[in-house]
């Protein structure tokens, strides 16, 4: 299986992991747990539409099981925080969650536009398509489109 596939079903679990975590410890009045929730569940969901939209070319390396299961236990400590929210009860200050808030939203437009926009006009090659890094795009701007600023060709 390719190493993607690994990384994205654990990304798309964490909000039910979370909510289940919301329910094994009874923090449904919790509102640190349900932010936590919101923000890294809609993270799990953009991150596999960014994958789709901009894929990283090295996770598309077959990986074995072995491997597969040593991302997917990396990735798993991801979900210590929401247990020590939950088991502990935790509830930080609303100013606080706040500024996560909008963290997370700044963060979010950066990672699903800014850098890919980044990447996409500011490596653009007439020979061929544009890379940043491991990342290729998909379609090919013409040289008339950059120019202007317009959409892009297939």
């Amino acid at each position: 299986m390719k190493m993607r596939w690994y990384i994205n079903l654990h990304k798309v679990l964490t909000a039910p992991v979370v909510l289940a975590m919301m329910a094994f410890q009874d923090q449904w009045e919790n509102p640190t747990a349900w932010v936590y929730l919101a923000l890294h569940g809609t993270y799990g969901l953009l991150w596999v539409w960014k994958s789709r939209i901009f894929p990283d070319k090295s996770w598309e390396r077959q990986a074995s099981l072995g491997f597969g299961l040593v991302i997917w236990l990396a990735l798993t400590l991801y979900w210590i925080a929401p247990w020590l929210i939950t088991s502990g009860g935790v509830q930080a200050p609303y100013a606080l969650l706040a500024v996560a808030i909008s963290l997370f939203v700044i963060g979010g437009c950066w990672r699903c536009t800014g850098y890919p926009c980044w990447c996409w006009w500011g490596t653009w090659s007439s020979s061929g398509p544009r890379t940043c890094g491991a990342r290729t795009a998909r379609w090919r701007v013409t040289p008339s489109l950059r120019r202007t600023g317009a959409g892009r060709s297939g």
